[in-house]
């Protein structure tokens, strides 16, 4: 086997975990070791580097990750065309660790089996295995959290492991008893606006008062300042003025999610909301909500008391 790893799949949290596991087995000096991204990193450098003998003798190790051009079948340009000689170079002095977020082209995949590289396509985790690993990896280290919890944790962390467990490093520094409980997550870990502007509008407009000043609240706790809260509303209705219009054309929910960026899923949703107002009612909704921008900033009305108005209808 040489000394090329391939470690590729779609979960940047378990590309480095598993990266990291091979980094430690080859015990390697951090002096020989270095990470370089293709995103953010020289071309001509890491190649530099690549292949450049150790003057000692010593091992070095690379990791080298961002590698998008392996999606796509070899070009004959500078940086693939080196690359590709060194991968067929079979340097002893050097190892390389690369991982790859996406799949990879069938010629490239042929090339590092040809070599005798080390391949490994990393799974997700299920949502009970990711489950289990936070509950299992809080426990050794003496930590609880509740199924509950978790899942609203979750949820705030939308589906980005590196950010769920960045976020979990957070809860242990400010957690009481070694306990991380709901309330702890829902101060310290925010949904994003986006979302939770989407759930709002939607729930303001299905008239579930209720649930629209909960999500309001929680806004309130995260310590959301009300103009950028009506702004990001503002941008919904826009959303959904443009929804109606695309509707209108004879766009499919494919057709909507391309549009706008979004998952088929949210279209759908979007769809369901354009349909379920008027284009009258949805012009006024927009005058009042710019008029209730507009009178906060004025000092007209406080913007708690504007905000808990308009939510109640009034």
């Amino acid at each position: 086997m040489s000394n090329i790893y391939l470690l590729y799949g779609t979960d940047s949290f378990l590309l480095k975990k598993e990266a990291s596991k091979i980094v430690s087995q080859n015990n390697i000096d951090s002096f020989n070791m270095t990470n370089y991204s293709l995103s953010k990193d020289n071309e001509d450098e890491i190649i530099n580097e690549l292949m450049t003998v150790s003057l000692l003798g010593d091992k070095k190790l690379m990791v080298l990750s961002n590698t998008q051009f392996l999606t796509s079948k070899p070009l004959d340009n500078g940086f693939q065309k080196s690359f590709v000689e060194f991968l067929q170079s079979n340097n002893p002095d050097m190892i390389l660790v690369i991982t790859h977020n996406g799949k990879i082209d069938n010629d490239y995949l042929l090339l590092f089996k040809n070599i005798g590289a080390y391949i490994k396509e990393i799974k997700d985790f299920t949502s009970e295995e990711l489950k289990d690993y936070v509950i299992n990896k809080l426990n050794e280290e003496g930590y609880k959290i509740s199924s509950d919890t978790l899942a609203i944790l979750f949820e705030r962390t939308k589906n980005d492991n590196i950010l769920l467990f960045n976020e979990i490093e957070k809860l242990k520094l400010a957690c009481d008893d070694y306990t991380i409980s709901t309330d702890l997550v829902k101060e310290m870990v925010s949904r994003d606006i986006d979302d939770n502007i989407y759930d709002l509008l939607s729930a303001f407009l299905e008239r579930n008062t209720k649930k629209a000043l909960r999500i309001y609240n929680d806004f309130v706790l995260m310590h959301e300042d009300e103009i950028r809260i009506l702004n990001a509303i503002i941008t919904k209705l826009q959303e959904i003025y443009y929804t109606k219009v695309l509707i209108k054309q004879g766009l499919s929910k494919d057709d909507i999610a391309s549009y706008f960026k979004v998952k088929p899923g949210r279209a759908y949703y979007m769809m369901a909301n354009a349909k379920n107002i008027s284009d009258n009612d949805l012009k006024k909704l927009i005058k009042r909500v710019i008029k209730l921008d507009s009178d906060i900033k004025s000092g007209i009305i406080d913007k708690k008391q504007g905000m808990e108005l308009f939510l109640l209808g009034a």
